[in-house]
């Protein structure tokens, strides 16, 4: 990038937190009205890696227990995946209390498959299946994905995919939503991808220079404003909840 370069500097503390009340979807005003800006560059972010990744609202299963309809609920917070293999293990148990054959309660095992990535639930004293359609109680951010598999036989075995929130590393994406990508025919907004750490990481500042650097260029644009969004892979939200800030180089 040449000398008249412009460096922009973006705190989510400096949005109108009565319009835009949350962290990861805001417009933040800029000081002036920028003309003609045809070459954008994310230099770094700082953000606390400390959302959810249990969410409210994403995190009821909707199953079957031996004929018997079960929703267990999952709380919101942060996981790891071995914390979170424990919690479901002992919904599925409460959720199975008197419902195994004969008046028995199923019990579950819930393990991973480090190399196939992929999560093994399996039950006694009962069949299980989880309803994959159930559009109200979402369960693909849980990792239970339409392909899993489900096998009969003196026990019951599920397999399904280990969540990507809870793998080493996820992929993040910070958009421009006002800003047109022209050249990417794929993305109508600006946007770049950075990579965090672990679930096992929450609560720490981490200062994010992953897939960075790389010029995106653009037809001439001019903007006096940002409208900027914190996503996932699945165009989710990601819900930090402590401000964060970009800096981004503009020509």
């Amino acid at each position: 990038m040449s000398n008249r370069s412009t460096i922009l500097h973006i705190n989510s503390a400096n949005r109108n937190t009565t319009v835009y009340p949350n962290v990861y979807d805001y417009r933040i005003e800029l000081p002036k009205t920028y003309n003609n800006i045809t070459h954008f560059r994310f230099l770094f972010a700082s953000i606390y890696n400390d959302n959810f990744n249990v969410e409210s609202g994403k995190n009821k299963i909707a199953m079957t227990l031996n004929g018997v309809s079960k929703s267990p609920t999952i709380e919101e917070g942060v996981y790891t995946l071995q914390s979170f293999m424990t919690k479901l293990k002992g919904k599925l148990d409460d959720a199975g209390v008197g419902v195994g054959s004969g008046g028995t309660n199923m019990v579950f095992t819930v393990s991973e498959n480090a190399t196939t990535k992929t999560l093994q639930i399996v039950s006694t004293n009962g069949d299980f299946t989880f309803d994959l359609n159930n559009t109200t109680l979402p369960l693909n951010r849980l990792g239970f994905k339409v392909n899993s598999t489900n096998t009969s036989s003196t026990t019951y075995t599920w397999n399904s995919d280990i969540p990507a929130i809870f793998l080493e590393k996820n992929v993040y994406f910070i958009k421009i939503k006002n800003i047109e990508n022209t050249i990417e025919s794929t993305n109508t907004s600006l946007q770049s991808a950075f990579i965090v750490p672990s679930s096992s990481a929450k609560m720490t500042r981490d200062v994010i220079y992953d897939s960075f650097q790389q010029v995106i260029q653009t037809a001439p644009q001019s903007f006096n404003y940002l409208e900027v969004q914190l996503l996932d892979n699945e165009n989710n939200f990601i819900k930090v909840r402590n401000d964060w800030e970009i800096v981004m180089e503009i020509v």
